[in-house]
């Protein structure tokens, strides 16, 4: 009988090894999924930064693309606005150059008497050795 319980046990034993084969059989089949997943999810990430790396650059040179063209814009703009301004005061000193042209043709030489006749009319001088009569009858 002895023999018996020694199968039994062994039987027992068989079984209780098979279960616990079967459990550790579980757990690792369990953990290489686990595993798995958290390689799969690693991957998800690695593909996911390169990707939003690609975008990140991109986005970088778009930016730096649109902000020199905008500057460029403004550049070319402020150009302009010079130009014209510059085109104006050229208008303007070609127009000065004409009056003065024309002050120089009609005055031919009397400029000396045009000066003095100014200063009497219109800033009433006189000379030092002269003396001012004022007519108050006006």
């Amino acid at each position: 009988m002895a023999m018996k319980k020694t199968i039994r046990r062994n039987g027992a034993d068989e079984g209780r090894a098979l279960r616990l084969f079967r459990a550790i059989k579980k757990k690792l089949h369990d953990s290489t999924s686990f595993v798995k997943r958290q390689q799969s999810d690693l991957f998800r990430v690695f593909i996911y930064a390169k990707t939003s790396t690609k975008v990140v650059v991109v986005s970088v040179i778009l930016a730096a693309f649109v902000l020199g063209i905008v500057s460029i814009s403004h550049s070319l703009t402020s150009i302009s606005d010079k130009q014209k301004e510059y085109d104006e005061l050229e208008r303007m000193i070609i127009a000065q150059r004409e009056k003065n042209e024309y002050a120089e043709k009609e005055f031919d030489g009397n400029l000396d008497e045009y000066i003095e006749e100014i200063a009497r009319e219109k800033l009433d001088m006189v000379y030092p050795d002269e003396q001012e009569f004022i007519n108050n009858a006006r």
